[in-house]
């Protein structure tokens, strides 16, 4: 095979990936992510391009965000990251993932690499701006209640609420009060 003959063939070796490629794309743009991670999978079959190695995996961790399967949302996120380390979107998927898990810190370090890596991209000042405001402590407390069916059910139970505003809120009487005393030992076990 001489060397135009191998550039045909590259030729149209990148036609049929741009093709897949859109397919894919339009999979996503129609809500059919499933369907645009096996083009994305085929496509990731038949690459050697690092970039577009890059993309496309960056691309099913777009998908399955969507799915709402953050942990293969992170592990496509880093595989791009590998075929490209200066990949702001997938930093930034990476950081939207670990945020749906809770994982507050690791989201605003990924969030942080986004934006340096892409300063003009507002999603991810939004995102560090969240972070620092509210506080990541505060958010992880609040999120202990807010995931806690204990506490939840002492919150809205009307006998218990009713049991420590009647004892007037001395501390004294809040601290002989066995039922508060056991919420309070629930949370701080749970810190």
């Amino acid at each position: 095979m001489d060397s135009d003959d191998e550039e045909l063939v590259k030729y149209n070796y990148d036609l049929i990936n741009k093709y897949m490629h859109n397919i894919g794309n339009t999979y996503f743009n129609d809500a059919k992510y499933n369907c645009a991670i096996i083009i994305y999978n085929k496509i990731l079959d038949n690459i050697i391009d690092n970039d577009l190695m890059s993309i496309i995996c960056s691309n099913k961790s777009a998908c399955y965000l969507k799915l709402e399967d953050y942990y293969n949302a992170i592990n496509e996120g880093i595989k791009a990251i590998k075929f490209n380390k200066i990949n702001p979107i997938s930093w930034g998927r990476i950081g939207w993932a670990l945020k749906k898990l809770k994982k507050y810190n690791e989201a605003l370090n990924a969030f942080k690499i986004a934006n340096k890596l892409n300063p003009y991209n507002l999603n991810y000042k939004n995102e560090i701006y969240y972070f620092n405001s509210k506080k990541i402590d505060k958010i992880n407390f609040f999120n202990l209640f807010k995931s806690s069916d204990y506490i939840m059910k002492k919150i809205h139970d009307i006998n218990f609420r009713n049991n420590i505003l009647n004892n007037s809120l001395t501390p004294e009487n809040l601290m002989n009060n066995y039922e508060f005393i056991k919420l309070i030992d629930y949370i701080i076990s749970k810190i």
